[in-house]
């Protein structure tokens, strides 16, 4: 640096402050382990298509630290995993969980993992699947009811998506957020209204102040009185 000229120093000055000043707010581990991260990242994006066998064979060998991308508790796959996402390789992690599946090393956590790496490679309609072997596995999981849930009112499902709804309000009867969502679907493109407005007045006895709630309870009354027939309307023979 110094013999390229002050420019070049002053540029090693500031990075030197930076670091620094990352260290200082962040310590060392978090910062090794964000660069670490941006760096393996660069280096998947810019590797090309046949290599990643290659990368595989790199992640598991001696260089990479697995311990920062998932604790050891979780096992070896699943650090493997966390490197391969970490790589931008989404397809390594989701076989590295598949073959995690087939040799019978199944819970309920790693189908949630393997749906979440499936959403991103937008094979939603497996990610669906694994969520509901998740919950069959363990059910009321948070992460797989709440993902599965948006997964079907995402991809126009509302009657599952109803479905899967109702049953969290079953077990959390004050689950404000669940029975919004699913009085939204009712008096939206379920045609329910009735029960959009039980849902809404619900909400509104846990929270009085709610201003989702006040709106969702005027929609479905209106959805309501606009779908009776009006008083003194004559029948059609």
């Amino acid at each position: 640096y110094r013999l390229r000229g002050p420019g070049r120093l002053a540029g090693r000055i500031e990075f030197g402050g930076a670091v620094r000043r990352s260290l200082a707010l962040r310590g060392f581990e978090a910062l090794y382990t964000e660069q670490t991260r941006e760096l393996l990242h660069s280096l998947g994006t810019r590797a090309r298509a046949g290599q990643a066998r290659e990368l595989a064979a790199f992640v598991r060998g001696p260089v990479v630290e697995l311990d920062l991308f998932a604790g050891a508790q979780e096992g070896a796959r699943a650090q493997v995993v966390g490197v391969f996402l970490a790589l931008g390789l989404p397809e390594a992690a989701a076989a590295t969980l598949q073959e995690a599946l087939a040799a019978g090393d199944d819970s309920a956590q790693l189908r949630v993992r393997l749906a979440g790496v499936l959403e991103e490679l937008s094979r939603s309609d497996e990610a669906i699947g694994q969520y509901r072997e998740a919950l069959r596995l363990e059910p009321g999981e948070p992460r797989a009811e709440r993902r599965l849930t948006m997964l079907l009112i995402g991809r126009g499902r509302y009657t599952e998506g109803a479905r899967e709804l109702s049953r969290i309000v079953e077990r959390q009867p004050e689950s404000v957020n669940a029975m919004l969502l699913l009085g939204q679907l009712y008096g939206g493109p379920l045609k329910r209204p009735e029960e959009g407005a039980r849902l809404a007045r619900r909400v509104m006895e846990i929270e009085p102040d709610n201003a989702i709630a006040r709106e969702l309870l005027a929609l479905c009354t209106n959805a309501s009185s606009a779908a009776k027939p009006s008083p003194g309307t004559a029948r059609q023979p």
